[in-house]
C-alpha cells in the first residue's frame, strides 16, 4: 500500500459552472475548430467553425455548407441582427444570411464597396439599432445596412466605425496605437471630419483595442482596462482595470450587462457596471471563443476539443488533480467523521478529508482488482475486491475452503461495529474485523448485493432470487416473489428506514416489500431507467444508479398505499458521468460514483426543468423540400410529407417530442425528430409538443394545419358532367344497337349455328383421341395384365417367390392404369367446379407427391389457367407436370422444386426448377420421362426447352400457344 498527501483548495470547486457535456464531430459538429458562437430568437445555438456552420437545438447538429448556400466553408462570425436574422462571415467572402423559410444560407448581394470590403479580412456586427455593418480590417470607415432585406444601395451609409455619444453630440473615436508613440495609446474624437479632443493612456506590451457600449477597451499581457468618457473639451474620463495572474488574450462581450476574458489558465466572467469578476472557468480545452444563452448556460468553444456546455450552480464535482488516481469509481463510503472513500476499477482507493486527498494503493498487479465494496466501521476501512479483503489498507484476507481454494468475494455489508458479513461465489462468509477471522454461514452458491435489514438480518440475491439470513439465528430463507415476477431477476437491493425493503429488476422495474411480502411495484413505464445498477435508501428517497443516470423515488404511504413521484438526474445536471455506480450519504449530501469522478449532490437538489420549445426546421413533400410556415396549403397529389422538428432546449434535459394529428386525443411519441404523414384531401391538423428528462410536458405546442386539394375526378362539376356525358354515351349506344339488331339477330344465329357445329367436331375429335388413348394405353396395359395374370397361374404353385413379384406388377400398372384413366376422365370434364380446374388438379397432384418427401416445394399458378377447356390441352399439361415432378423426386436428389404455371403472351408458360444434380447425372434413368413430356408438347404444337449442369439442378420450360384452345 502506498499513499500520497495532497493539499487542494476547497472540497468541491468553487466555481458556480460546471460542465455538464462535451460535443464533438463524433457527435455531429462539422469541425472541432470553433470560431464563434450566438442563439436566435427560437433557441438555437448556431455555431461557426471552418468547416461550415452549425444550427444546435441541444441534442441535434444540423451542418450548413456551400451546398447549403454558405459563401465558403470557413465561417469566422455568426451573429445575430437586430430583426432576429442569422448572419455569417466566411474568410475573404461576401456575407450571407439565413433564410429559414427555405433552410439555407443566401450570399448578400450588395453594392461595390461591400464588395471590396469583402476581398479582405473584415467584422460583422450589430449597431445600436440593431442594424449590421461591416468593419473592414485597418480602415476607418465602414458598411452599415439598414435594412438586410432591400438590396438596393439606398439601404447604406458609411460612417467611421467607432461612434460615440457625448453631451448630445456624436463624435467617431479613431485611435494609433503604441507603434506610433511608444508605451502609450493615442485616442483621437472627431465631431464630423474635425478633430475635437484626444486622450493619451499609458499601456505595456501589445495591446487589443475594443469598443463597446460607449466605451473602450483595451488588453495588455495580463490587464484588461476599460476607459469611459464623461465629456471632452477638456477630455474628463475614467479608467478602470483588471489585472489577471495569465496572460490575456481575448475579451468577448457576452450581453448587455456581462462580459469575458479568455487567459492561458482560466475563463473570467466579469459584470460591465462593476467592472468586476463574479465567476471564473478553468480553461482546460484551449478556448478559442465563449457564449452565454438566455438560461445562463455557458458555452465554450476550443480549437481542437469541440463544444464544451457548462450550467450554472449544477451539481459539484469533487475536484481531484489531474493524473491523481484514476476517476473510474466503482464503490464509495463515508465515515461518521465525514471522510469519503472511494474505490476504483485499478485496485486504487481515494480518502478525501476536508482539504486533503490521500491515495491508497490496495492492489500491486498490472491492472489492479476491482474495489467491488467500501465500508467504513468507526475508524477502520474495509475494502472489498474479487481476491482478498483489506482491513486499514494492510491486512489483506483470502477467503479460502477447507482445501486452500479462494473464494471470489462479489458484496458485502456491515453488521455491527466488529462483524462483516462477505458475498462470495459460493454463500454468505462472517468476518470479525477486529480478529480478522472468519467463518462459513451458508455455501449455496452466488451471494450478491448484500444489504442489512432490521435487526441482524442480512438480505441479498441468491441462485433462486432473494433470501434473508438472520444472523443470530443462523437461519437462511428464501422469500418468494409473486407469480408475475418469478421469472424476472433481481439486480440490486436497498432497505429503507421505515423498514420496507426496495428491489431493482432486470425488466426495468422495482420491488417493494414490507415484512417480507412483496406489496408494490414501480413499472419502468413510470420514468425508471432500464438499466439499474446499484440502489439506496436515505430518509425519505430512493437513489438509484443506472448507465442512464440517477433516478430519485420520492415517496411516503398513505393509508397502506404508496405515494412517489420520480425525478432523473443526468450530465445534463452536472454529472461527471451518467454510469452511476455506487452511493455515499453524509449529512445533507449525496455522493456518487461515476465512471469520470465522484459527484456531491444535495440531498434536497431540484433537477433542472426545462420547457422544451417545439421547432418545424424542414418540410419535404413528395421528396422534394418546400418553405416553412405553420398553414400550408397542396394540391391533390402532394401528399406524402415529411417534417423534421426540433425540441429545442439547450439546457441538455430535452427528452423526445410527441404529436397527435386531427382528431386525435392521445399524444404519440415521436420516434427520432422526423414525422412521416400521409394526406388525404381536406384540412388536417398536427400539433406537436415536447418532453424534458423529467417528464415534464412543455407549456408550447406547435400547430401545423394542412389544406389538400380535392382531385378533380371528386369534384361536383365533373361529376355533373360525368353523369351527362355517361348518360348521352348510354342513349347513343342504345339507339345503335336497335338500328342494327336485325342485322345482330341474324348474325347470332348464323354464329351459333356454327358454333354447334365446331363443338360436335371437337366432341368427335375428343372421341377419337379418347379412343386412341384407351386403345393404346388402357388396352395395352390390360394386355400386359392378362399375360402376368397366366403366368402368375402357371407358377403360383411351382414358384410363389416369382408369382409374388408378378402379382406386385400386376398391382402396380393396374393402379398406374386407374390414375390415366382417371386424368382421361378428368379432362373431359368441363365444369366450373374449383375442385376440378386444371390449377386445382395440379396443386392436388403435387401436394399429394410431395407432401410426404422433405422436398421444400413453392407452387405458382395463375387463375387464368383455369380459362382452357381444351380437352387435349388440359390432359397433356397435367401429365407434363407429373413427368417432371417424377422425375425430381426419384432422380434430382433436389431439396427444392419450384412451379410455375402462366399464361404470357398468348401462350402457356411451364416452368420447373429444381436444385438438384443435373440431368447429366441421370439421363439413363430419365431419358424416357423426357421424351414423353417432349412427344406431348409436339402434339400441342408447342417446344420444351431443358437447361440443366451437374451439381446445379435442372430448369425445364414448356412453351404451348394458345390461339387454338382458349375459346372467347
Amino acid at each position: 500500500m502506498s499513499s500520497v498527501l495532497l493539499i487542494v483548495a476547497q472540497f468541491t470547486h468553487a466555481q458556480r459552472y460546471v460542465p455538464v457535456n462535451t460535443f464533438s464531430t463524433e457527435n455531429g459538429l462539422p469541425s472541432n475548430h470553433i470560431y464563434d458562437m450566438t442563439e436566435d430568437n427560437k433557441g438555437f445555438l448556431w455555431i461557426a467553425t471552418n468547416n461550415g456552420v452549425s444550427r444546435f437545438d441541444g441534442k441535434y447538429f444540423q451542418n450548413f455548407l456551400v451546398n447549403d448556400g454558405l459563401p465558403g466553408n470557413d465561417a469566422i462570425q455568426v451573429v445575430k441582427e437586430g430583426n432576429g436574422r442569422i448572419w455569417v462571415n466566411c474568410y475573404k467572402e461576401q456575407p450571407a444570411y439565413f433564410d429559414e423559410n427555405i433552410n439555407q444560407f443566401v450570399k448578400f448581394q450588395g453594392d461595390e464597396m461591400l464588395k471590396k470590403i469583402s476581398r479582405s479580412f473584415y467584422k460583422l456586427a450589430t449597431t445600436k439599432e440593431g442594424y449590421i455593418y461591416f468593419d473592414p480590417h485597418r480602415n476607418d470607415v465602414s458598411v452599415v445596412l439598414k435594412n438586410s432585406i432591400k438590396t438596393d444601395t439606398s439601404n447604406y451609409y458609411v460612417n467611421r466605425p467607432h461612434e460615440i455619444i457625448l453631451e448630445n453630440a456624436k463624435y467617431h473615436l479613431l485611435w494609433q496605437s503604441n507603434s506610433i508613440i511608444e508605451g502609450k495609446l493615442l485616442l483621437k474624437f472627431f465631431e464630423g471630419e474635425k478633430l475635437a479632443d484626444s486622450i493619451v493612456v499609458k499601456t505595456s506590451g501589445n495591446t487589443k483595442r475594443f469598443f463597446l457600449n460607449n466605451r473602450f477597451y483595451f488588453i495588455g499581457d495580463e490587464y484588461l482596462k476599460r476607459i469611459t468618457v464623461n465629456k471632452i473639451r477638456p477630455a474628463d474620463y475614467i479608467i478602470d482595470s483588471i489585472y489577471f495572474r495569465f496572460p490575456v488574450f481575448r475579451f468577448i462581450p457576452l450581453n448587455k450587462n456581462k462580459f469575458a476574458v479568455i487567459t492561458d489558465k482560466m475563463i473570467y466572467l466579469a459584470d460591465e457596471n462593476t467592472f468586476m469578476i463574479n465567476d471564473s472557468i478553468e480553461n482546460f480545452d484551449g478556448a478559442n471563443t465563449v457564449y452565454l444563452d438566455k438560461s445562463n448556460g455557458f458555452w465554450l468553444g476550443s480549437m481542437d476539443n469541440g463544444l464544451v456546455h457548462y450550467n450554472i450552480d449544477g451539481i459539484k464535482k469533487i475536484e481531484i488533480p489531474d493524473n491523481y488516481i484514476e476517476p473510474n469509481f466503482l464503490s464509495i463510503a463515508s465515515s461518521v467523521k465525514g471522510k469519503l472513500f472511494a474505490g476504483n476499477y485499478y485496485g486504487q482507493l481515494l480518502e478525501v478529508s476536508n482539504r486533503f486527498f490521500t491515495r491508497h494503493t490496495i492492489s500491486t498487479l498490472p491492472k489492479g482488482f476491482w474495489t467491488r465494496k467500501v465500508f467504513s466501521v468507526f475508524d477502520k476501512v474495509i475494502t472489498v475486491n474479487d481476491h482478498s479483503c483489506t482491513i486499514d489498507f494492510k491486512y489483506p484476507i483470502t477467503i479460502q475452503s477447507k482445501f486452500k481454494e479462494a473464494y471470489s468475494i462479489k458484496s458485502g455489508v456491515v453488521l455491527n461495529d466488529s462483524m462483516v458479513i462477505l458475498g462470495v461465489v459460493n454463500g454468505l462468509v462472517k468476518l470479525n474485523i477486529n480478529t480478522r477471522k472468519y467463518a462459513f454461514s451458508f455455501l449455496i452458491d452466488r451471494a450478491l448485493s448484500l444489504v442489512k435489514g432490521a435487526g441482524n438480518n442480512i438480505y441479498y440475491i441468491g441462485p433462486e432470487g432473494l433470501y434473508k439470513y438472520n444472523f443470530d439465528r443462523e437461519i437462511n430463507v428464501h422469500i418468494p416473489l409473486n407469480n408475475s415476477f418469478q421469472n424476472s431477476k433481481i439486480t440490486a437491493l436497498a432497505f429503507a428506514a421505515d423498514s420496507t425493503l426496495w428491489a431493482t429488476t432486470t425488466t426495468g422495474s422495482i420491488l417493494v416489500l414490507k415484512n417480507d411480502r412483496h406489496t408494490t411495484t414501480i413499472s419502468n413505464n413510470a420514468g425508471l431507467p432500464q438499466n439499474m445498477v446499484c440502489v439506496n435508501a436515505f430518509k425519505n428517497k430512493v437513489w438509484i444508479g443506472s448507465k442512464t443516470g440517477i433516478s430519485v423515488v420520492t415517496y411516503s404511504w398513505k393509508n397502506k398505499v404508496l405515494d412517489y413521484s420520480i425525478t432523473n438526474i443526468s450530465k445534463a445536471d452536472g454529472l461527471p458521468s451518467n454510469a452511476i455506480n455506487d452511493f455515499a450519504f453524509y449529512g445533507d449530501t449525496v455522493f456518487a460514483a461515476t465512471e469520470n469522478g465522484i459527484a456531491a449532490i444535495s440531498f434536497n437538489y431540484t433537477p433542472f426543468v426545462a420547457d422544451i420549445v417545439p421547432q418545424l426546421t424542414n418540410v419535404k413533400v413528395n421528396q422534394q423540400s418546400i418553405s416553412i410556415a405553420s398553414d400550408f396549403s397542396f394540391a391533390a397529389y402532394q401528399n406524402n410529407v415529411a417534417l423534421t422538428f426540433a425540441g429545442v432546449d439547450l439546457t441538455g434535459h430535452f427528452l423526445k417530442l410527441q404529436y397527435r394529428a386531427d382528431d386525435d386525443t392521445l399524444w404519440n411519441d415521436l420516434a427520432g425528430n422526423v414525422l412521416n404523414i400521409q394526406l388525404y384531401s381536406g384540412n388536417h391538423y398536427v400539433q406537436v409538443r415536447g418532453i424534458d428528462a423529467n417528464k415534464y410536458v412543455g407549456s408550447h405546442i406547435l400547430k401545423l394545419s394542412f389544406t389538400v386539394a380535392t382531385p378533380f375526378y371528386r369534384q361536383l362539376w365533373f361529376l355533373i358532367l360525368f353523369a351527362f356525358f355517361t348518360a348521352g354515351l348510354i342513349f347513343g349506344y342504345l339507339f345503335y344497337r336497335r338500328k342494327k339488331l336485325l342485322h345482330m339477330e341474324l348474325k347470332k344465329k348464323l354464329a351459333a349455328e356454327r358454333e354447334e357445329f365446331e363443338k360436335q367436331l371437337a366432341v368427335e375429335k375428343a372421341a377419337n383421341r379418347i379412343t386412341a388413348d384407351l386403345h393404346d394405353d388402357i388396352g395395352t396395359r390390360l394386355s400386359s395384365i392378362n399375360i402376368y395374370s397366366n403366368i402368375a397361374g402357371q407358377l403360383i404353385e411351382t414358384d410363389p417367390g416369382k408369382t409374388k413379384e408378378i402379382l406386385i406388377k400386376l398391382s402396380s400398372q393396374s393402379k398406374s392404369m386407374l390414375e390415366n384413366l382417371g386424368e382421361i376422365i378428368w379432362s373431359l370434364k368441363t365444369g366450373e367446379d374449383q375442385f376440378e380446374n386444371i390449377e386445382s388438379r395440379i396443386k392436388n397432384y403435387i401436394s399429394d407427391v410431395l407432401g410426404v418427401t422433405t422436398i421444400d416445394y413453392r407452387i405458382n399458378i395463375a387463375s387464368s389457367i383455369n380459362e382452357i377447356k381444351d380437352v387435349q390441352l388440359r390432359k397433356n399439361a397435367l401429365l407434363i407436370v407429373k413427368e417432371a415432378v417424377n422425375n425430381a423426386v426419384k432422380y434430382s436428389n433436389a431439396t427444392t422444386i419450384t412451379i410455375n404455371l402462366s399464361i404470357e403472351n398468348d401462350e402457356m408458360l411451364l416452368k420447373i426448377d429444381d436444385n438438384g444434380i443435373g440431368l447429366n447425372e441421370v439421363k439413363s434413368i430419365s431419358g424416357n420421362g423426357l421424351r414423353n413430356m417432349k412427344k406431348r408438347a409436339e402434339e400441342l404444337k408447342g417446344t420444351i426447352a431443358i437447361n440443366t449442369t451437374a451439381g446445379n439442378g435442372t430448369n425445364i420450360a414448356v412453351r404451348i400457344p394458345l390461339a387454338d384452345f382458349i375459346k372467347g
